[in-house]
């Protein structure tokens, strides 16, 4: 019973995380040089124990784990493939309980293996106070993680499950916002845990590398930033081609579907825009800090491009980033970004314009 919980619950979740654990692996221990690793994670340890502020930021990005964790439990259980776990019922609460803390406990065991060694960094440089707040936080929050599916899983199919009330007509969605609206409704975790790490990111050089500034340590941050963003343009790419391929039917020209795309970047991009001028305007001229808020938004505009020019697999879209990243390197230690902005910006609408037409869909083996 243990290995069908498994199954159905810890191994899913980690594969389609896949891509959240590789971007956390690269800043937790591709950031920098494996001889000064211990150092680094000292002192991001020390900054988090600081401030109370930063705890709680860090708190909440564990919330967020949590409740993604709790949604992916609750989805399972109202899937076709895990209908018959409600037969569970028979074994007792005990046993339930068991089973589901198994499976909740590997898929939250990198979170608690970091706050206990937190909270242990915490109760050596004497602030035990807060090694209690992270051990009582890591617990309540495993329990939830446990009891909410278990609640879920003995009120299903109980007369008063779900609405029976029919749902209220919304006026059509227009089309310009659609791509906002599956941000939301589909991707809101991996966008929410993106805006905290991009921002993170920001944070290293601009904040706490404030005193000892230097050009070169924001090259790596930023190159990291617009990977971690490369996700959503593939993701919009295959649900505007897939499940919105309807779009097709409409009057739409490419002009103003390349504007959708445009503005769409420009507004999931606009936290790390404030935050940017708010801690860097001190540290980087006004024209450099737009150029290189720009920089993420015209690099996604342009491999949205490719895309259209040959509908690449994940693999292939990997090594365009790969690639593209690389070159990258060289722009951004020239401090060329307004050519790299200029660049991208060209490109990617000269491919938008010849490929969109021209788009098949690759078909799934």
């Amino acid at each position: 019973m243990t290995g069908l919980f498994l199954r159905l619950f810890t191994g899913p979740f980690y594969r389609q995380h896949i891509g959240f654990f590789a971007v956390c692996f690269m800043a937790f221990f591709g950031a920098v040089q494996p001889h000064t690793l211990g150092l680094y994670h000292r002192a991001l340890m020390q900054t988090f124990l600081s401030s109370p502020a930063l705890l709680a930021v860090l708190l909440l990005a564990w919330t967020v784990y949590g409740l993604r964790v709790i949604s992916f439990f609750a989805r399972v259980l109202r899937s076709q493939e895990g209908r018959f776990l409600f037969e569970s019922r028979a074994l007792g609460a005990v046993r339930q309980l068991g089973y589901l803390g198994i499976a909740a406990g590997l898929i939250l065991l990198p979170l608690l293996l970091y706050g206990a060694l937190l909270a242990g960094y915490a109760v050596r440089h004497g602030k035990a106070g807060m090694a209690v707040v992270i051990g009582a936080y890591l617990l309540l929050l495993s329990g939830a993680a446990v009891c909410v599916p278990a609640a879920l899983l003995n009120r299903a199919h109980r007369p008063g499950w779900g609405s029976s009330r029919p749902p209220r007509a919304r006026p059509p969605l227009p089309f310009s916002r659609w791509l906002l609206r599956y941000t939301w409704t589909e991707l809101r975790f991996l966008f929410l845990l993106l805006k905290a790490f991009s921002l993170f990111l920001l944070y290293i050089p601009l904040v706490w590398n404030s005193d000892r500034y230097d050009h070169d340590s924001l090259v790596l941050f930023l190159v990291m930033l617009v990977a971690a963003h490369s996700f959503l343009a593939f993701r919009f790419v295959e649900f505007l081609e897939g499940r919105l391929s309807c779009y097709r039917n409409l009057p739409l020209g490419r002009g103003r579907l390349l504007l959708v795309f445009y503005l769409t970047y420009l507004l999931l991009l606009l936290p790390e825009g404030l935050y940017l001028y708010g801690v860097g305007h001190r540290l980087i001229a006004l024209p450099d800090l737009v150029a290189i808020w720009l920089v993420p938004v015209h690099t996604l505009l342009f491999l949205t491009a490719v895309q259209y020019g040959g509908a690449p697999e994940k693999t292939e879209y990997v090594k365009v980033l790969c690639g593209l990243s690389f070159v990258s390197i060289f722009f951004f230690n020239g401090e060329w970004y307004g050519r790299w902005m200029l660049g991208m910006g060209g490109l990617g609408a000269f491919l938008f314009y010849v490929g969109q037409p021209t788009y098949e869909k690759r078909p799934e083996e």
